[in-house]
């Protein structure tokens, strides 16, 4: 279900092309690395089953259906294969940990303390600027200071979906 998900979700980004989404090295990034995770998974249960001569089960209809691709390489290659699929996997995810704090993953950490740190108004609205006083020498938010710490957390919880700048075109 997942490879599904990050098919359509390659689909939505690259096949549709919608102007609202920008284009970038790290959007390719994350369908690779969430293909790679899901297949290294399928096949470790794949060349386990081989390896150890268990049969096709239910429980696991593609690895099971992998199983039976491999049956031939021999319980020997399987075991080997096992192995690098396994530590791939891990080396896999141990990259995609690494990746994730300067990624549009970071609102997987960080949405749920926006939710119940800030209020419940619209997400990043920018304070009132008050033009009348003559004594203040720049307006709004120049500087990373002048945000609040709310809309701070708002910047790190945003996936950049491209909605909010879609609705006021």
């Amino acid at each position: 279900m997942i490879i599904l998900s990050v098919g359509y979700a390659a689909y939505r980004r690259f096949g549709e092309k919608l102007p609202r989404l920008k284009q970038g090295d790290k959007d390719y990034g994350f369908v690779l690395v969430y293909f790679l995770l899901m297949a290294s998974i399928l096949f470790t249960l794949a060349f386990d089953k081989v390896w150890l001569g268990k049969p096709p089960s239910g429980f696991s209809p593609i690895a099971s259906l992998l199983s039976l691709l491999s049956a031939g390489t021999g319980w020997q290659a399987a075991y080997w294969l096992f192995y690098v699929c396994w530590w791939l996997h891990l080396l896999i995810l141990l990259a995609f940990l690494l990746y994730v704090p300067q990624s549009k993953h970071a609102h997987l950490l960080f949405a749920p303390f926006d939710i119940v740190l800030t209020g419940t108004g619209p997400p990043g609205r920018p304070c009132k600027l008050d033009f009348s006083d003559e004594t203040a020498e720049e307006f709004g938010a120049g500087k990373i200071e002048h945000f609040t710490k709310g809309q701070l957390l708002d910047l790190y919880a945003c996936v950049e979906c491209g909605r909010c700048t879609n609705m006021w075109r």
